[in-house]
């Protein structure tokens, strides 16, 4: 009798999925209280530091979130459907982090009048941005390479 050896996933692409789902639902977990205090700021009118931008990534990250989680497991099953999940859920991210930007600079203009430190802030936060994006960009490239695929053959 023969055994039928299991497929499985790298070390490497194990960790990586393993960090995905941590981030994923610390993102989930993060942006959905940032759409909530948007969403209760405006109904009790109590005013927040959340923006309309707020809002709109805090939806979007949410969903990305859920895509790159279902994604995710889907990788780890070896499923070749995870590619879409991975794909759509990365894009979303980057989507949210451009709002950020938006809302960053957004932010700048609604104080009357800035010093040195407003701007140096900023430019730490879209310094900060551009590497979620960068990271976002790297797990897009990554999960559509031939040998990911192959993995999952």
């Amino acid at each position: 009798m023969s055994k039928i050896k299991k497929k499985s996933l790298p070390t490497g692409m194990s960790l990586l999925t393993i960090s995905l789902f941590i981030i994923t639902v610390s993102f989930f977990s993060y942006w959905g209280y940032q759409w909530v205090v948007y969403l209760l700021g405006k109904y009790f009118q109590v005013t927040t530091n959340s923006t309309f931008f707020d809002l709109i990534a805090g939806l979007v990250s949410m969903i990305a979130a859920v895509l790159v989680f279902i994604g995710g497991v889907k990788v780890w099953n070896l499923k070749e459907s995870s590619l879409k999940f991975i794909a759509i859920g990365s894009i979303g991210f980057i989507i949210k982090d451009i709002l950020n930007m938006i809302n960053v600079i957004y932010t700048l203009n609604l104080k009357g009048v800035l010093v040195l430190q407003d701007i140096k802030g900023a430019a730490w936060d879209i310094g900060w941005i551009f590497v979620y994006i960068a990271f976002w960009v790297v797990i897009l490239i990554y999960f559509n390479k031939e040998s990911f695929k192959k993995t999952l053959e």
